[in-house]
């Protein structure tokens, strides 16, 4: 998805949005889950044989049976040609010791050969293996890689067929075992629960008023069945003998993301971005098995899960080219004094915090991070900030900050509410300043007094086509309209579908501290300078003008429509897709066109402050200085690293290789793109290294300019009104912020 500006999207209204997230109810229930009763040890599993895994594999524990089933591709004997093949699916079923206890190839199809077309159209999407307690497989789904119709098919153990029910072309979405008499299958407008027994159809449950979504979950021989109505989505209720009602599941409104796996005794296992829990959908309770920071594990590497016996869980693991199993078995010999908990505030921390976590948990025999989740107990970042603000305040401090707001850094600096560490950094030998861009060291830390810790930073600017700007002494605000007429471009398209409000953000963004200074506490909103930028968004693109359809923004700047495009880069991902797929070309950097020309700047992603009175200071370093590392440097992914050497890692990675292409997703349609090219290279690392100056971040003065241009969009003030009562309410902001 196309990030439209990079400050309507990372500044306007931050409760607007959650990184990785979707809107939706606060879940009370999960938060609340939160507290893990057991401690776990966590080793490898090693299935019998040294068996080979797949990323594609599904794990399944029924009683004191672990099912691993899976869609292979076997080769035809000698007698064939090398391209020939057949799709079997595997199911290998094992005990808690890792002991094989049986074996089966079920073949899915005949002899195929590479010339037909069909290996790319086989994924474990098209068709669904369930395992029963009696080891019965059934597949729901596209059985032959060359067939559209779908099936539901029974194999007893032994692999022989037993019965099959054909769909015609009807779309299987979800398929669930309730029972041993019954399958459930569910279709894009209906659920039909079938017999196991000899297939025939046992109820059908048709919908009125909107589609069914999925199964969520089967219990105590229950279907829960998730519907997309056009009031709000809901839950209904369907057992073996029909449909029961609505019901409200508590953890299914929430923002998480969540995976559902059977369990023993009636049990779901539910996992998200943070952990593994147990729901009991009839009793409604959710009890948190483990959190994953706490155990060293990735949550973006955990594929599935499985409970395997009263006290253990298999985790099917995917990291980097390596599939693994790990199992988590529960002890009570853990000594937990034997570790200092230290604990890290913060709202929604991204994976590269989570997977350092992690890591630090692992390794460090002193210290264990403990993380508070503000965002676990309030609806929007906003609040959650709030809160840790609060309980900063409050002498609730957590040991170490995680902030996302560098004016809430000179913030609590001045309230004396964290720790200056350049003492820590002069002491560190494994810190070298010298391997930090003085760039990065002007922006982040422009006095020389280092209050928080910048491990990762988006680069924010304005790329244009390549020689389309003439004269540069024009690329600033009064020069727009110049350069737009000279290149046949109408201003309402000159940043592509970037609309009023889009420009206004940016304007802030990149010129903000023009405007207003948070430390002199004094802005200048109602000088000449920014009613005339007021008047030149007036003539960009509207929110609701239908003439520019955002999906038609590629061909804008292909097609000489547009000229500049705003991006915010994160990595050289973001320039592949963000770039590299509009304009399909490499571009100039341009920055964006600001009172003295063009204007790039830095934005971090966060900032790690201690806490005055932690308990202890030294930990707090250990885990703060572990951000500066080559190990967590060169691994970051949610931004640009500030090492030097780990910024030529990353480039490394992008470059033009022959025969190698990067996939880039541009309005999310994927397409093919060559690596960076040496003066790409050249061009975006100069301007990586030239930007030194921080983006103005404050959403609330954004907030009042958003809200007061709104009337002289819609003609019914002046720029020079507005501009005073935009100068008057900041000004007001101003002043009760100080105080």
């Amino acid at each position: 998805m196309r990030i439209k500006s990079i400050f309507i999207i990372g500044i306007i209204i931050i409760s607007i949005f959650a990184s990785s997230c979707g809107l939706g109810k606060k879940d009370a229930l999960i938060s609340s889950a939160e507290i893990p009763s057991s401690e776990f040890e966590q080793k490898e599993f090693i299935i019998e044989g040294d068996q080979e895994i797949s990323s594609s594999a599904r794990l399944t524990g029924i009683g004191d049976k672990i099912y691993l089933t899976d869609i292979v591709r076997k080769d035809i004997p000698e007698t064939a040609s090398a391209d020939d093949f057949l799709f079997a699916y595997e199911v290998l079923s094992f005990d808690a010791d890792g002991k094989i206890l049986s074996e089966n190839y079920i073949p899915l199809s005949d002899t195929l050969s590479m010339s037909d077309g069909v290996a790319a159209c086989y994924t474990e999407n098209d068709c669904h293996g369930l395992i029963d307690s009696e080891s019965n497989l059934y597949l729901a789904g596209r059985v032959l890689p060359d067939d559209t119709d779908n099936h539901l098919i029974k194999y007893n153990e032994y692999g022989e067929k037993e019965w099959e029910v054909d769909f015609e072309s009807d779309y299987i979405y979800d398929a669930y075992i309730v029972s041993d008499d019954c399958i459930a299958v569910c279709f894009e407008k209906s659920l039909t629960l079938f017999s196991t027994h000899d297939g025939s159809e046992i109820y059908r449950y048709s919908p009125e008023g909107g589609d069914i979504c999925s199964i969520i979950l089967v219990g105590n021989g229950l279907i829960y069945v998730h519907l997309s109505s056009e009031d709000a989505d809901k839950v209904e209720v369907i057992s073996e003998e029909g449909r029961i009602g609505t019901n409200k599941v508590s953890f299914l409104n929430g923002y998480d993301t969540y995976n559902y796996f059977p369990a023993l005794s009636g049990l779901l296992l539910v996992t998200n971005d943070k952990g593994i829990y147990e729901y009991n959908a009839e009793t409604d309770e959710l009890k948190t098995v483990c959190m994953y920071m706490d155990y060293g594990i990735v949550p973006e590497d955990v594929v599935n899960v499985a409970r395997i016996s009263d006290d253990s869980y298999l985790l099917l693991i995917e990291s980097g080219d390596s599939v693994t199993l790990s199992e988590l078995k529960k002890v009570t010999d853990i000594d937990n004094d034997s570790k200092t908990e230290l604990i890290l505030g913060c709202w929604q921390p991204d994976l590269d915090v989570q997977r350092e976590v992690a890591e630090f948990n692992k390794q460090s025999s002193d210290y264990r991070i403990i993380v508070r989740d503000y965002y676990d107990l309030e609806e929007t970042d906003t609040d959650a900030a709030a809160l840790l603000y609060k309980d900063i305040l409050n002498g609730n401090a957590p040991d170490i900050m995680l902030l996302q707001d560098s004016s809430k850094v000179e913030w609590l600096k001045n309230l004396g509410m964290i720790e200056a560490l350049d003492v820590y950094i002069k002491n560190d030998p494994d810190f070298d300043v010298d391997d930090c861009p003085s760039n990065i060291q002007k922006a982040f830390y422009p006095t020389g007094d280092i209050w928080s810790i910048v491990p990762a930073y988006k680069f924010n600017t304005v790329v244009v086509r390549p020689g389309s700007i003439r004269d540069w002494t024009k690329w600033c605000f009064d020069g727009i309209e110049d350069i737009a007429e000279e290149s046949g471009i109408p201003v309402k398209t000159f940043f592509g579908d970037n609309s009023s409000t889009d420009f206004i953000a940016d304007v802030f963004g990149f010129e903000g501290a023009a405007f207003c200074n948070d430390k002199s506490g004094k802005c200048d909103f109602d000088h000449e300078n920014f009613r005339r930028i007021l008047e030149l968004s007036n003539k960009m693109k509207k929110e609701d003008d239908p003439s520019i359809e955002s999906d038609e923004s590629i061909s804008l700047y292909q097609s000489g429509r547009a000229l500049a495009k705003v991006v915010s880069l994160s990595c050289l991902q973001d320039y592949l897709n963000e770039v590299r797929g509009d304009f399909g070309t490499d571009v100039d950097v341009a920055g964006f066109p600001g009172e003295e020309g063009g204007i790039s700047c830095l934005e971090p992603v966060s900032e790690l402050c201690i806490y005055s009175e932690a308990k202890d200071k030294k930990g707090c370093w250990e885990f703060v200085s572990s951000f500066l590392k080559s190990d967590y440097q060169d691994s970051i992914k949610c931004g640009f690293p500030v090492r030097s050497s780990s910024i030529e890692k990353h480039f490394d990675e992008y470059m033009y290789k022959e025969d190698s292409k990067f996939e880039a997703y541009p309005d999310g349609d994927e397409i093919q793109v060559d690596g960076l090219s040496e003066a790409e290279r050249e061009m975006l690392l100069t301007a990586l290294r030239s930007a030194d100056k921080i983006g103005t971040t404050d959403p609330y003065i954004y907030n009042i300019i958003y809200e007061e241009a709104q009337s002289y969009w819609a003609g019914q003030k002046s720029a020079a009104d507005v501009c005073d009562i935009i100068q008057n309410r900041v000004e007001l902001y101003l002043k009760e912020r100080s105080q």
